[in-house]
């Protein structure tokens, strides 16, 4: 398998290998820089690092325990999503990550049966009754999403699936923040509503840069469905950027006023990579790597 993941990481697929360098752009990742996104574990510490710097924003105590369950919840998700997406292709799998998921079917099987299993136990022991109520709600959702994304793979839900994805992350960041609050207030909605922006945005710039791959594989995506954002990405993400900025500098001194700038980052990140001319598979990477900065910049 070893030589097998090797052989994955550092292929690219034929549109890109084919292309003239011009437009893969004169710089490209070093191929071992694609493996945290080919493994979907990317997806997991972001989100990890997102619950800390949300919860540290709130004044409340974090816990990596359950910052880990959150990272093994998310590759969970993931996982199974690729999986479901290679069984319902009617191409061979054009992106690096499916391809993975394509020749290494039955070890991500057994992979996700032992994560399972020992997330279950782990929260079990680690979680109180309310946030285990609330985790095993939103794991039903995630399952609900992803058998969705399944059934519906010419994107008919009038919720696209990358703004289901978003609200699912948002929700797993925000999930223990809520369950130690009191109440839900302005600062709590308004960091949920700026992750699950940044992350819906992510998504959709993800499918603009992959549309070519998204044919060749059959699949549906934001980008090959709503056209004119291809066009409008660029000005759209800026927009957001600027109006959480903005929002950002009138709450300075409140919990979500952290949170607001590290969208701002993040989006910034994105924009950035948006207009520049790398490859897409380089692009994605890059792109779930970006929304690590914040953490980086903001959290001391």
């Amino acid at each position: 398998m070893k030589g097998n993941l090797q052989e994955i990481a550092t292929a690219r697929t034929p549109s890109q290998s084919s292309s003239p360098s011009k437009k893969r752009g004169a710089f490209l990742l070093p191929n071992y820089c694609l493996l945290p996104n080919v493994l979907a574990v990317d997806a997991a510490i972001f989100a990890a690092y997102w619950q800390v710097m949300v919860i540290q924003a709130f004044d409340l105590e974090t816990s990596w325990q359950r910052a880990t369950l959150l990272a093994m919840a998310v590759w969970l998700g993931y996982a199974a999503d690729r999986w479901l997406d290679v069984i319902g292709m009617k191409n061979n799998p054009r992106t690096l990550r499916h391809k993975f998921a394509a020749q290494h079917c039955k070890s991500m099987l057994l992979a996700w049966a032992i994560t399972v299993t020992g997330s279950v136990i782990a929260a079990c022991n680690i979680l109180s009754t309310k946030e285990l109520l609330a985790g095993f709600i939103l794991a039903g959702l995630c399952i609900c999403n992803a058998w969705l994304n399944h059934l519906d793979s010419k994107g008919h839900s009038p919720v696209p699936k990358e703004l289901r994805a978003a609200l699912l992350l948002a929700s797993g960041i925000h999930l223990f923040l809520w369950t130690q609050l009191q109440e839900t207030s302005f600062p709590f909605w308004s960091s949920f509503t700026a992750v699950t922006v940044m992350c819906f945005l992510n998504c959709c710039l993800v499918a603009k840069w992959e549309t070519r791959a998204d044919l060749e594989q059959g699949q549906s995506s934001f980008a090959l469905r709503h056209k004119r954002f291809k066009g409008n990405a660029s000005a759209f993400t800026l927009s957001i950027a600027t109006l959480c900025s903005a929002i950002a500098l009138l709450r300075t001194h409140d919990p979500d006023g952290l949170i607001l700038q590290a969208t701002t980052v993040a989006l910034l990140a994105l924009l950035i990579l948006d207009r520049s001319n790398l490859a897409p598979e380089d692009k994605r990477a890059l792109a779930d790597a970006s929304l690590f900065l914040p953490c980086l910049l903001l959290v001391p």
